[in-house]
């Protein structure tokens, strides 16, 4: 039998199909609490993104660090965080970056906050990106979001923070 492209797209949706959707937790006040660790230091950002999962918040967290060079120089550690968040979820996340003044200048595409927890040092960068903007834009969405799911927006958390200082 001839495997063509179009046999092995039904074959992935069947079975993605058989996979149960994931229906998140979304109470109000976890959701403000975890929300609020996500916008504040480094640790709080680590804390709250190994809290996502046990609390059913999302489906699952991808993270991993990795060491590089700056522009200056400098070998910094870059630690990502993906993940997806229902629509109370993401609220929650804007909220505390408004009340925290971190929240990114309109005039950046996809960012939606930014902050250097130490200031004035500005050694440690934390950023909060939307890649994909889902909820502008549908162009992505049948390949990032399943539709039976609650999930609006994957969000991208990058700290950056000098090595060996």
């Amino acid at each position: 039998m001839k495997l063509t492209e179009t046999k092995l797209k039904q074959m992935i949706l069947l079975e993605m199909a058989r996979i149960p959707p994931h229906i998140p937790t979304t109470d109000p006040e976890i959701e403000r609490k975890v929300a609020d660790l996500l916008t504040g230091d480094v640790g709080d950002i680590n804390q709250a993104s190994a809290l996502l999962k046990p609390l059913d918040l999302t489906k699952g967290v991808k993270g991993g660090s990795y060491e590089k060079y700056h522009y200056d120089q400098t070998k910094r550690k870059i630690t990502e965080y993906h993940f997806k968040v229902t629509q109370s979820f993401y609220d929650a996340i804007m909220y505390q970056l408004k009340i925290k003044g971190h929240q990114a200048p309109s005039n950046w595409a996809n960012t939606i906050g930014e902050w250097y927890p130490n200031a004035p040092d500005k050694d440690v960068h934390i950023m909060i990106q939307k890649p994909y903007n889902l909820i502008g834009h549908a162009k992505y969405r049948g390949r990032i979001l399943r539709s039976d799911e609650p999930y609006v927006e994957h969000l991208h958390i990058t700290i950056t923070e000098p090595v060996g200082q």
